[in-house]
């Protein structure tokens, strides 16, 4: 059997110029890309390999390591079937059938648009305020109480792709709980994904996958707490370096006359610091260029000594999000499809108000996947409905025993509804006292307004 691979995408991901001897280590390569597909078990895998038997050609292209997540989601949300391999200069480069090379660019298209997406985070009041100034008619806002630091913490990672150009306010509650709050009709635009991210957050958070997201969240408010004090070395000074690497390659090394930014290589078992940048703290871009470098590297930590960076980078596990997490991803997405499209048959064109929308759909959310964890088949839901939620959990392995307190959690968040303006968290928590039935001096008239229409502030 003859196999190729494009010579210039060859070149681009190993960075070779051709010449004597590349037929043979092109022949080297392609033997234990097979071996390697060989001993894999991923339907990406049995593509890449009947694709290569039957005489395929297969094409790579590079990313930066903030880009490789994001677009492993995309690419396996469209079927793109890939393998990872490190190019030449420490990136991360996917190989693809050639046949999907369109499909691809769409990919890199729609993951780079999202990147570059932002949502404002900031307080409940000044949310409330935001959407007061806002065009829209609309006013409704949404009070989600009772959620926790980790499930707050992956809502905040998603933001960006699930609410692109709107604004969500964060508030800790006495309680040491927070609530969200959040304008009713931009989180069921067309282009959001904010209830699937609620939904996800609440399953991710309290299931199998809960401890790795909880240490994913404290090591991120390590990084916060130590670049707000400008990365000072161990002993709280700037006069040692500091380098800041994460799950990829790339690493930014601060020194007490400024910061240089280069990659890990490994040659013949050893690991070798490449610089490509380097900034005097007099640069007038200093800043900007050093948020820049960090902001290339994903599960950002901090080191202090060569030999301890040097073993994270021969020692660091694959930077890949846990199998089990894009599982549960996948999960939350098709029985989000089902329900939708379940609830768009029902209602017709019957308009609800934004938190009995929220609140059907948290509740058939619930109601749906638990069904699908026990093999049975709800009212208004079909038997293939259940047949494609449970086929996602058998081919991620997914141990549905464990989401119990997910599955829980997914059905009783409290939410409330208030119109947009000004809103003080103080006067929030006697409201909410007021509705658990303790007896609270409001000092306004909290019964002027029915809790199921929304909350009068």
């Amino acid at each position: 059997m003859a196999f190729e691979i494009a010579n210039e995408a060859f070149e681009k991901a190993f960075g070779k110029s051709g010449g004597k001897g590349e037929k043979e280590l092109l022949d080297s390569f392609m033997e234990m890309l097979n071996k390697y597909l060989a001993g894999r078990k991923e339907w990406t895998a049995a593509a890449i390999r009947g694709w290569l038997r039957n005489g395929g050609t297969l094409c790579t292209f590079r990313c930066r390591e903030d880009v490789v997540q994001p677009l492993i989601d995309d690419m396996v949300d469209r079927r793109i079937p890939f393998v990872l391999v490190k190019s030449h200069d420490g990136t991360t480069g996917f190989l693809i059938r050639e046949k999907d090379t369109l499909t691809a660019r769409t990919s890199i298209s729609n993951v780079l648009k999202n990147l570059s997406g932002y949502c404002e985070i900031t307080t409940g009041e000044q949310a409330g305020i935001i959407y007061r100034k806002a065009k829209s008619k609309d006013k409704t806002m949404l009070l989600l109480c009772g959620l926790s630091e980790t499930e707050i913490y992956y809502l905040e990672e998603e933001a960006k792709a699930t609410l692109p150009g709107k604004a969500i306010g964060l508030d800790r509650m006495s309680d040491g709980t927070f609530m969200l709050t959040c304008h009713g009709r931009s989180i069921f635009e067309e282009k959001s994904r904010f209830c699937e991210s609620l939904m996800e957050a609440r399953l991710i958070a309290n299931g199998e996958t809960a401890d790795s997201l909880a240490k994913r969240r404290k090591k991120r408010e390590e990084y916060i707490k130590e670049k707000t004090a400008g990365f000072p070395d161990k002993e709280g000074s700037m006069d040692s370096p500091v380098w800041i690497v994460g799950n990829g390659d790339k690493y930014v090394k601060r020194g007490p006359d400024g910061f240089e930014a280069g990659h890990a290589e490994e040659v013949a078992g050893e690991v070798f610091l490449s610089k490509e940048l380097d900034v005097p703290l007099s640069d007038s871009a200093y800043e900007r260029r050093m948020n820049s470098a960090l902001a290339k590297i994903t599960g950002h930590i901090c080191l202090y000594s060569i030999q301890d960076v040097l073993e994270h980078f021969r020692s660091k596990k694959n930077f890949i999000r846990d199998a089990k997490e894009t599982g549960q991803q996948k999960l939350i997405k098709s029985a989000s499809a089902i329900v939708m499209e379940k609830t768009a048959k029902e209602n017709g064109k019957r308009l609800h108000g934004w938190k009995k929308r929220i609140d059907e759909y948290q509740q058939n959310m619930g109601i749906l996947i638990t069904a699908a964890k026990e093999g049975k088949i709800p009212s208004g839901y079909t038997k293939t409905d259940i047949l494609r939620l449970r086929r996602i959990m058998r081919t991620f392995g997914l141990d549905m025993n464990k989401a119990e307190r997910g599955l829980e959690r997914m059905s009783s968040l409290q939410i409330y509804e208030r119109e947009a303006g000004p809103a003080r968290v103080e006067d929030i928590e006697k409201l909410l006292a007021v509705i658990r039935g303790e007896d609270v001096d409001m000092g306004i008239d909290h019964t002027s307004r029915d809790i199921e229409t929304g909350l009068e502030m």
